[in-house]
């Protein structure tokens, strides 16, 4: 899905959840979290993987991140 949009014009953030939480943590210790979430925030699609053990947290940050579209999708391999 992320190919297509890619190829299609759009821009993409890929991360590991376990990523994305460290890195969150650090930009807060640090005093540049705003700074962090605008920069997630710049691209189209922001995919975060190996969210199976963290959904909870990935729902979280997108309503806490206020994405563009207001909308976050969380996909789930089955």
């Amino acid at each position: 899905m992320a190919v297509c949009a890619i190829k299609s014009g759009y821009t993409a953030y890929f991360l590991s959840a376990h990523e994305l939480i460290s890195m969150i943590q650090e930009n807060i210790v640090s005093g540049r979290i705003h700074r962090k979430l605008k920069t997630l925030n710049k691209p189209n699609i922001l995919i975060i993987d190996e969210v199976g053990y963290a959904v909870f947290f990935a729902s979280t940050f997108c309503r806490k991140l206020q994405v563009k579209n207001t909308e976050c999708c969380i996909m789930e391999n089955p």
